[in-house]
């Protein structure tokens, strides 16, 4: 064997199973190396003593210890939770090279890992780590940013593009609870570290601790209501007429590219990394059917899954705006607008936004629409809320199995967001026929209900309030409502 050489006080036990030895110029401690007849590989450590026959008891005693965890179905040989997480990142990154898996999944298993796993598990033997110090680290990580390791950072040091950004931690991580789908997103990376672990012989089959996934309360993203919309359009173009006139180019360029996103996601039903994702050459601009009509289509990316949708006709303004203002910012900062590979959403000099999220929750504010009545914050996802009620609303024959192929979702998801339109949609099935009177009598043109209250019954007149309603903020210009209809 080519480690003899650095060996000294060699012996061996059971048939050469154990190898003892002390490190040569090393430690005067010995150390064990112990092999096992079905499995491959070795597992060797220190016995912690330089006494040859308290290292041979010391030697035994451990093998004993291997071979029983072998038949009860265990790992023989476990390693830190700190190394074996480093070995799965290892194993992500080589998967991310060879196009396995998108970059998002490995910035965020990273950041899971390295910010909390790894704080919290450090050395600890995976094979030691049970349920009850799984439920340990959901209480810590709980009041992570409250009392624990969060509280105490100033700088974010994270990696983007190659290039280590160090930046001030956000005012609203501080004392920031996370909800219980952060939780369980961020558990589901906890059970790969220990599947990897498990396929890697660290951990047995039956060693892999029980990971709870807690019930997620359902609550669907807060939308706009059609005054909300255009009152939000208005305060955009208002928005960016001010960048242009106090000569903030950057700042007028990316209040224009924001102003346009929420019209084609209004118009189109995308979810918010499909729109980020779009190249134009993902664009159909015209698609006609056996009927000859034409419509525009993309063909979208976003959780790892590709379909294409109809867009509404409007959407092809609005791209051409797009278009036509890249063009010149090309022409000025001197860099090719590649209307083949490129993205439809870029900064000033053509290059990829990666959020619109800061721009947006600032139009918002700015407009005073940035919450519903309920307190709940409207964010960019919300749009995708308001084109699908809208779609509902004043989509005619439209039926949620065709909106949900439309926006890439199922008809039972549809169903829970959007239960309260039930009653709306449906009013005219589900509301009692008016009362007519006997032939004689005039008949009235309105539809009456009738209730009861305090014990008389009242009439009261309902016809055409909600129709007034539901057309007063479609009937505008395109670019104000968006052509959501």
């Amino acid at each position: 064997m080519a480690d003899h050489k650095f060996w000294v006080d060699y012996f061996e036990l059971k048939n050469g199973r154990i190898k003892v030895f002390r490190r040569k110029n090393v430690s005067s401690k010995f150390y064990a190396r112990f092999t096992f007849h079905d499995r491959p590989g070795y597992v060797q450590e220190s016995l912690k003593t330089s006494d040859k026959d308290e290292a041979a008891s010391v030697a035994i005693e451990k093998y004993l210890q291997y071979e029983f965890r072998k038949k009860q179905g265990l790992a023989v040989k476990t390693k830190p939770f700190n190394a074996v997480a480093d070995e799965y990142l290892h194993l992500l990154r080589a998967q991310l090279e060879r196009k396995e898996i998108k970059k998002a999944k490995w910035d965020n298993r990273r950041l899971m890992i390295e910010r909390y796993f790894k704080t919290f598990f450090d050395d600890t033997l995976i094979g030691d780590i049970k349920r009850p110090q799984i439920e340990a680290y959901r209480e810590w990580r709980q009041t992570y940013w409250i009392t624990g390791p969060g509280s105490k950072l100033r700088r974010n040091i994270y990696e983007r593009n190659g290039k280590v950004v160090k930046s001030p931690i956000p005012k609203t991580w501080k004392g920031r609870v996370p909800t219980t789908s952060t939780l369980n997103s961020e558990e589901t990376a906890l059970r790969a570290v220990f599947k990897f672990a498990v396929n890697r012989g660290y951990l047995g089959e039956n060693e892999t601790p029980t990971i709870r996934t807690e019930n997620i309360t359902w609550k669907p993203r807060s939308t706009f209501t059609e005054k909300e919309y255009m009152k939000m359009l208005a305060a955009g173009r208002r928005r960016i007429r001010e960048a242009e006139d106090t000569k903030r180019e950057r700042e007028a360029h990316q209040r224009f590219m924001v102003y346009q996103y929420v019209l084609i996601a209004a118009n189109c039903g995308a979810r918010v990394t499909e729109l980020m994702n779009l190249k134009w050459r993902d664009i159909t601009w015209e698609d006609k059917d056996s009927s000859g009509h034409s419509s525009i289509l993309f063909d979208v990316s976003g959780k790892a899954k590709y379909r294409t949708l109809v867009a509404n006709d409007e959407c092809r303004e609005y791209l051409q705006r797009i278009r036509e203002r890249m063009t010149l910012m090309a022409k000025k900062y001197s860099f090719k607008h590649d209307e083949k590979n490129g993205y439809v959403f870029t900064d000033y000099r053509g290059r990829k936004v990666g959020s619109f999220k800061k721009c947006f929750n600032a139009w918002m504010v700015d407009a005073g629409v940035n919450e519903d009545k309920d307190g709940n914050k409207r964010c960019l996802g919300s749009l995708r809320i308001f084109y699908a009620t809208m779609r509902l609303l004043k989509g005619e024959s439209l039926d949620l199995y065709d909106l949900a192929l439309q926006m890439g979702t199922s008809v039972q998801m549809l169903q829970k967001t959007y239960s309260r339109l039930t009653a709306r949609l449906k009013a005219h099935k589900i509301k009692r026929q008016a009362y007519r009177p006997a032939q004689g009598k005039a008949e009235s043109s309105k539809t009456t209900a009738i209730i009861e209250t305090d014990g008389e019954l009242r009439n009261f007149d309902l016809s055409g309030q909600d129709a007034q309603s539901d057309q007063e903020a479609i009937g505008e210009e395109s670019e104000v409502s968006g052509k959501t209809t």
